[in-house]
């Protein structure tokens, strides 16, 4: 390590263009030879990626896509309605393509502000998976180019061994694990510049660097911006006790670090005050006391994540901490803590923080808080590439002093041990999958880790190789730093190759064909001015996904039409709520589906057409647009959960009173349960039914036990039910009066057909419903965040427009152009009161807390300017004395 000497005023230090990262003057380095190793650092990493990508046939170098996981139910639909709006120039901050209707905001903060989500505007809808390979790459290579810069900037040693270190952090664990969250990647990028410029600060030089890039963090992805916050605290007072810097008062440092912070942190509240009010309006408001149960959340299986192979598809939504930073950097890791040239302060200071960020990883209350208070549904620890970056930068500083000159009982001590936690982890794995105890109490949760023999010969291989590459002193010392970074070159190769191996990716070819098909099929069916839902149901990319199933959740957003179904973070909860009184299905608080539509909730939701991929559309014949004139009883309705027909036909007599039911129930004339069992193990039921009137019948259940059901009709197949909620509602099929049908259950355990309700709908009372207020339907139009129609009412009672617009304070109404107060009815949608026999009704969207989050973040760049101008003011009257 260099030592310099400390004696030297600001003004210097001011002047000199890098500074030492332990807080000591050295010559200035060119910002050119910098330039080349962070373009080197970059393109090695775009070829190991173009490698591993070309040995899997990844678009553009083959016929294979990335789109997995939640890359295929949500970022690639996303992207493409980014694309739409980049293309047209149309956006607005409500949009009817996101479930059946949502504030974008929120969405937006979180999955698309990257600026790396513009290059989509020069691809096809059918190429955009090529585009998000790109995007990845660009990603990746730009935190290489990043760290190269950081590990320059903050030893003031510019060799090209920071080529291997950038390349280990670009490529830690975390990316390989984490790599289809997209959205998280631009974080990797900006903190090591967030952290250079904590240095600057530290070196007592302007804090624009960390206003900017903490600014850009935040805004690019609040999420990871927020993680990156805690940890520039953690990161400032590492430097700070490691590093003192005698020439920098201490009050003035402190000072402009926490007035950078909170000028950063006001600055972004354009995006955190909108999406924050958004965000209320989701499951995430309720907090579930067993995420903050003191309890760990993890076990000995973390050893193993330190080699490669710790993460493939099966674990991607369940693993340990993924630590891995490659075996070259975990051996320098250990080689600092012995290292006679590191002062015991510096390796006090770096033990601390890597204690710090395991110990809130292992104790669920503070892993939780990391998590903005909320345990991930999937791919947990999301901030471990902190303790990969603090590992990457503490071992480029022990190959700097010299590991080649430890003890040789050290240098055979050192590759030992890391072997031996290898051998542990990999022993205790193999245990906990063999335990039935362990395998109960941890849900299975062992089973699911990677645990190949092969991986962990190779790894140890792989020590012994690094170990002779770091310890052995070669005669050139281009020759080692050439050695290392192939070393790690191979390693990150075959640790991305290895995760990539179990994932099920989707075809290209079959993608671009399939939205060729599809928007064929769709686009006749859409309106860019008339605002309806089209009903699209069927397997919309089945060339795409042929060996794999797709829900086709945000399908909406492919093919530019409003529909039902959603899938993403940021959904309504009282819109999920009102869905499933209605008999839609929701797998979870991020999802809601089609399945359970009813021809009532079609009426209710203003679905005009229904679309199958495979039998093409046909029109809604109870469509009365999206929404119509109501009475007093029907505002007030409340609807119940788990009562869907109960609902159902409430509401259908609140708009029209009739004798008898809307719903008919059937009746059952014989039920019957099988004595043996299927081959597979299952229980059969059989019921025969009769039905009371002419329509479409349904099929409740209320039994979790059928939740994984086989359903058959006459011997058909309708569906199989893969479920968890307690009640389902099943489309059996359209039967006329006295009809006798026979319904086979197959389940995996005994159910009880009492809770299976049958109710058949009389289609013709409720065409009568529907003919009789045509004239009354409420079909607007639709012009950025404006919905306007004019609708009539034919009933003195009917003082109230029901919309089938999710209910949202953004919306201002206007009525014959006067103001009106909205009402929330049906669980969350909107209705608006009627004055006039004839109302032209206008609502129009203002995102709720935008105006204010723009203001305080005028304040917030405002007060950073201001503070920055008076601190340099200060610092030219300090020279000029000097």
């Amino acid at each position: 390590m260099r030592v310099l000497k400390p004696e030297v005023n600001e003004a210097t230090l001011r002047r000199t263009r890098f500074k030492s990262g332990v807080g000591d003057l050295a010559p200035a380095l060119s910002f050119s030879r910098l330039g080349v190793k962070m373009g080197v650092a970059s393109v090695l990493t775009l070829a190991v990626l173009g490698l591993v990508f070309s040995y899997y046939h990844v678009t553009p170098f083959g016929s294979r896509n990335l789109l997995i996981g939640d890359m295929s139910a949500q970022y690639l639909q996303f992207l493409t309605y980014f694309r739409h709006v980049i293309t047209t120039g149309q956006f607005a901050t409500y949009s009817f393509s996101f479930g059946v209707g949502e504030n974008l905001v929120p969405m937006v903060a979180y999955y698309l502000l990257s600026p790396f989500n513009l290059l989509v505007g020069l691809f096809s809808v059918g190429q955009l998976p090529m585009a998000i390979t790109l995007i990845l790459m660009l990603k990746i290579s730009a935190s290489a180019a990043a760290m190269s810069y950081y590990l320059a900037r903050h030893t003031h040693q510019m060799r090209w061994g920071i080529v291997a270190f950038a390349i280990a952090y670009a490529l830690c664990g975390f990316v390989t694990a984490d790599f289809v969250n997209i959205m998280w990647l631009d974080g990797l990028i900006y903190l090591p510049l967030i952290a250079a410029s904590i240095d600057r600060v530290r070196d007592g030089q302007r804090s624009l660097g960390l206003f900017v890039w903490l600014t850009l963090t935040i805004l690019s992805n609040y999420y990871v911006g927020y993680m990156t916050g805690l940890f520039t605290v953690i990161y400032f007072g590492y430097v700070f006790l490691t590093r003192p810097n005698p020439t920098v008062a201490t009050g003035r440092m402190l000072l402009t670090f926490l007035v950078t912070e909170a000028c950063s942190v006001l600055t972004s509240m354009i995006v955190l005050i909108p999406t924050g009010l958004g965000m209320l309006l989701t499951s995430k408001l309720s907090t579930n006391t067993n995420e903050f149960a003191i309890q760990p959340m993890y076990g000995p299986e973390i050893l193993a994540q330190l080699g490669l192979g710790g993460e493939n598809y099966t674990n991607r939504l369940i693993h340990a901490p993924a630590l891995y930073a490659t075996l070259v950097v975990t051996l320098l890791v250990m080689s600092y803590f012995v290292n006679s040239k590191i002062t015991q302060r510096q390796k006090l200071g770096a033990a601390a923080v890597f204690g710090i960020l395991l110990i809130s990883m292992f104790v669920q209350p503070l892993n939780t808080a990391w998590h903005m208070f909320h345990q991930p549904a999937g791919s947990p620890f999301r901030y471990a590439f902190l303790v990969s970056f603090m590992a990457v930068m503490i071992a480029y500083e022990a190959w700097l002093a010299q590991p080649q000159q430890l003890k040789r009982w050290q240098k055979l001590a050192i590759p030992a041990s890391l072997m031996g936690l290898l051998v542990a982890g990999f022993g205790y794995l193999r245990f906990a999958k063999h335990s039935v105890a362990l395998a109960v109490l941890t849900h299975q949760y062992h089973q699911l880790q990677p645990n190949s023999a092969k991986i962990l010969l190779l790894n140890l291989l792989i020590i012994g190789v690094d170990a002779a590459i770091i310890f052995t002193t070669f005669q050139r010392h281009q020759l080692m730093t050439l050695a290392l970074t192939a070393a790690v070159m191979g390693e990150v190769s075959l640790n991305f190759a290895d995760t990539l191996r179990s994932a099920p990716l989707a075809s290209q070819s079959g993608y671009q064909t399939d939205v060729a098909q599809q928007t064929k099929l769709i686009t006749p069916q859409t309106s860019q001015r008339q605002l309806y839902r089209v009903n699209y149901a069927g397997p919309s990319l089945a060339q795409t996904y042929a060996k794999t199933g797709y829900m086709g959740y945000n399908d909406a957003q492919i093919y530019n039409f409003n529909g039902i179904k959603q899938y993403d973070s940021t959904m309504n909860e009282q819109t999920r709520e009102a869905l499933m009184a209605l008999g839609l299905y929701s797998k979870n608080a991020r999802r809601i589906s089609n399945q359970g539509v009813t021809a009532i909730s079609e009426l209710l939701l203003g679905v005009k057409t229904s679309v199958n991929s495979q039998t093409g559309a046909k029109s809604n014949p109870y469509y009365l647009g999206m929404g119509f004139p109501v009475n007093s009883r029907f505002v007030q309705f409340k609807l119940q959960r788990f009562a869907i027909f109960t609902n159902l036909e409430t509401i259908l007599q609140r708009i029209q009173p009739i004798n008898g039911r809307y719903l008919q129930p059937a009746t059952v004339t014989a039920t019957h349960q099988a004595a043996a069992l299927t081959a597979s193990g299952r229980h059969r039921y059989q019921l025969r039914v009769t039905t009371q009137t002419s329509g479409p019948l349904y099929l409740e259940a209320a039994d979790k036990r059928i939740s994984t059901a086989t359903i058959t009709v006459n011997g058909q197949a309708i569906k199989s039910m893969v479920t968890k909620n307690n009640h389902d509602l099943i489309r059996l099929g359209n039967y006329a009066k006295g009809a006798h049908v026979v319904i086979g259950i197959s389940a995996p355990t005994q159910a009880s057909t009492h809770k299976i309700h049958l109710l058949s709908l009389d289609a013709a009372k409720l065409q009568a419903l529907t003919q009789g207020r045509q004239q009354q339907a409420f079909k607007p139009t639709i012009s950025g965040n404006q919905v306007s129609g004019t609708v009539t009412k034919t009933s003195a009672t009917n003082n109230w427009l029901y919309t089938a617009i999710p209910y949202d304070k953004g919306w201002a109404a206007t009525v014959n152009g006067k103001a009106v107060q909205t009402r929330q009815v049906l669980g969350n949608f909107t209705a608006v009161p009627l004055t006039q026999k004839t109302n032209h009704v206008t609502l129009q969207y203002h995102v709720p807390g935008l105006a204010l989050g723009a203001g305080l973040s005028v304040i917030g760049l405002l007060s950073f300017g201001g503070y920055d101008w008076l601190r340099r003011r200060r610092q030219q009257r300090t020279d000029e004395v000097a």
